[in-house]
């Protein structure tokens, strides 16, 4: 059991890295052919984006006791795993 977990830590660690890699690869390539491209790139990324509308829905006050109590042997063990985790 604790062998699959540690191979599991060490694949999504592994997955994040190579992931990160490639895309500095990428940026670096991309720099390099068309360095005017990448920085219009940067320059509309840096750019202000509003998030309210999105997140309206999570400033609004949810009532969940009733589903916590309700499940609470579901909810305690996916807190658990996701401790563990």
């Amino acid at each position: 059991m604790l062998n699959l977990l540690i191979e599991l830590v060490h694949q999504t660690f592994l997955i994040f890295l190579v992931g990160g890699c490639v895309v500095g690869l990428v940026a670096g390539a991309g720099m390099l052919i068309n360095p005017d491209g990448v920085l219009r790139l940067n320059r509309y990324f840096n750019q202000w984006f509003s998030t309210e509308k999105a997140t309206d829905v999570l400033d609004k006050q949810h009532k969940i006791e009733r589903v916590m109590y309700r499940h609470h042997r579901l909810v305690g063990a996916l807190i658990g795993v996701g401790g563990v985790y």
